[in-house]
């Protein structure tokens, strides 16, 4: 799951202006998360505590590979 805020900013004052969540397994904006959980959703991908931290550690550098690949950057140009 995904969920992201537009922040704009008017005299001087931050304002979150647009808020949405989106289901990264289906690609769609999800405007109802009811059914966004273990066992109501058939995509659902369950996690094991003992490899939270790997699983973590695994989406930060997917994270930032996406970033990099914005910027038309390799990872060996930044490091």
């Amino acid at each position: 799951m995904s969920f992201g805020v537009e922040v704009d900013e008017y005299g001087g004052r931050l304002t979150a202006e647009t808020c949405h969540v989106a289901c990264e397994a289906r690609v769609v904006r999800l405007f109802d998360v009811e059914a966004c959980s273990e066992g109501t959703c058939e995509q659902w991908e369950a996690w094991v505590a003992e490899e939270a931290v790997a699983k973590a550690r695994e989406a930060a550098a997917a994270a930032r590979r996406r970033r990099l690949e914005e910027q038309h950057l390799r990872p060996e140009d930044v490091e």
